[in-house]
């Protein structure tokens, strides 16, 4: 949500907090590790607001918990990329799925099958994902990074490289719309740390005059010149807490 209002306000155009991505979460019922649904409630604040927004999932797991909030809405397109319900848990996120009465065509669903790779997987988000961004012509991005689609994670079964994820945030950074990002599952600790998508202490990084800021809810100790993010070095960060 501190994302999000930081966008509404104009103080920055990309935000991106790696504590995110809570995207299972239903409204009365935590699911999967999640126990609020960030993602829903940014969408809807961004709603409330007039924006029209497009939600982007590329976590391993389909992002039920957002497709159940806005499946009758056609206010916001949610896009799920995923390994397939028919392998990995929740179960759900067909082809079928396209949403229902006025929010019919506003839900997509492309489960991937085991296995799947840097060069298909990015042929996907050309060939639908980026045809689908052009005709609804959002105002806003808001986009879960779950890293668990990498290979080598512990629960899921596809065989992603950082390359696919680096290439999907520069590809929807190239629309110049602002982009409220999170993080999301992921479950091998060398993997994920190196990916940026493990949930570290830090809250919210954004952009602001072309450079990082950290905005912290509480201290989580960082030291100059010991940490990189996304490439940019501790000397490049603001900190505000």
């Amino acid at each position: 949500m501190t994302g999000a209002e930081l966008i509404l306000s104009g103080e920055t155009d990309i935000a991106f907090n790696p504590c995110g991505g809570y995207h299972h979460a239903r409204a009365e019922m935590a699911s999967g590790f999640c126990y609020l649904n960030d993602l829903v409630l940014a969408c809807m604040r961004f709603l409330n607001n007039d924006k029209r927004v497009l939600y982007l999932d590329i976590d391993a797991h389909h992002g039920d918990g957002v497709q159940e909030a806005f499946y009758a809405s056609n206010q916001v397109m949610a896009i799920s990329l995923h390994e397939s319900g028919k392998t990995l848990w929740p179960g759900t996120g067909f082809e079928n799925e396209i949403g229902d009465g006025p929010g019919k065509g506003f839900t997509v669903n492309v489960p991937s099958p085991i296995g799947i790779c840097d060069a298909a997987y990015i042929e996907v988000f050309t060939e639908i994902v980026i045809p689908l961004i052009k005709a609804y012509d959002p105002d806003i991005f808001v986009l879960q990074t779950g890293m668990d689609a990498l290979a080598a994670d512990a629960i899921a079964h596809l065989e992603l490289t950082n390359n696919a994820p680096a290439e999907i945030i520069d590809r929807l950074l190239r629309f110049n719309k602002p982009l409220l990002a999170t993080g999301g599952g992921g479950y091998h600790k060398d993997i994920e740390i190196h990916a940026g998508g493990n949930r570290p202490l830090g809250s919210i990084y954004f952009l602001k005059e072309n450079r990082f800021l950290l905005h912290c809810h509480r201290n989580i100790g960082l030291l100059p010149g010991k940490y990189k993010i996304s490439g940019v070095s501790y000397a490049d960060l603001r900190i505000s807490m």
